[in-house]
C-alpha cells in the first residue's frame, strides 16, 4: 500500500531502489518486494503502462480492492502535552486535512496524522484523553509514512483514507477532490 501511494502521490514511477526505501522509511529488500508484489498482479502492475497519469486512475477506479486503509488508530491528546520534537513530525490530516483542501467545515477538534513508528518513539509522556475536549486534538496513527504536501497529507493519500467513509458530505467533497487531482 505505502508503494502505491507514494508513486501515485509522487506522481512518478519508482527510479532508484535507494531513495523510494528512505522516503518510505523501510528497506530496499522490502521495496524490491513491494515491486515484484505489484507487478505480479493486474491491478497494481506497471509494467505495461506508460503514463502515470492512466496508472493513477486505474489505482483510484480499484482502489478498494487494493488498500485496507492506512490508519491504524486514531487517539485524542491534550495539545499542551506535545513536546517540539514531536509537533514538527505531525501533519495535518483527516478532516482538518480535507477541509483545507475542500468545502467542508473545519472538525471541532484539529487532526494530525504520523506514522505510527515515529509516534511510539516520540510520544514519551503525553497525555491520552478519552474523547475530544477542550485543548485536544486527534493523532492518526498510519501505517506507514504519510504522503504529504508541505505539511499536510497528500490529497490521494486523504482519498484512499475516506475511501470507506459513509458520511455523504465526505463523500461528495472526495469525488470532487479526486477529480481535481486527476485532472
Amino acid at each position: 500500500e505505502a508503494l502505491i501511494l507514494e508513486i501515485i502521490c509522487s506522481n512518478e514511477f519508482p527510479k532508484h531502489r535507494s531513495e523510494l526505501a528512505r522516503k518510505l522509511d523501510v528497506s530496499e529488500m522490502s521495496i524490491s518486494r513491494a515491486i515484484k508484489e505489484m507487478n505480479s498482479n493486474e491491478i497494481t502492475s506497471y509494467n505495461n503502462v506508460e503514463d502515470i497519469g492512466d496508472f493513477t486512475k486505474k489505482i483510484i477506479r480499484n482502489a478498494k480492492q487494493i488498500f485496507a486503509g492506512p490508519i491504524m488508530k486514531k487517539i485524542y491528546v491534550k495539545r499542551d502535552s506535545i513536546q517540539k520534537d514531536l509537533w514538527r513530525e505531525l501533519s495535518v490530516s483527516g478532516e482538518s486535512a480535507l477541509s483545507e483542501e475542500t468545502m467542508l467545515m473545519r472538525p471541532r477538534v484539529d487532526v494530525f496524522g504520523i506514522m505510527n513508528r515515529k509516534w511510539k518513539v516520540l510520544s514519551t509522556d503525553i497525555e491520552e484523553v478519552p474523547h475530544e475536549d477542550l485543548g485536544v486534538c486527534q493523532v492518526e496513527l498510519w501505517r506507514y509514512q504519510l504522503p504529504k504536501i508541505s505539511n499536510r497529507v497528500h490529497p490521494i493519500a486523504l482519498y484512499i483514507m475516506f475511501m470507506k467513509e459513509e458520511d455523504e458530505r465526505i463523500e461528495k467533497e472526495m469525488e470532487i477532490l479526486v477529480e481535481r487531482n486527476l485532472s
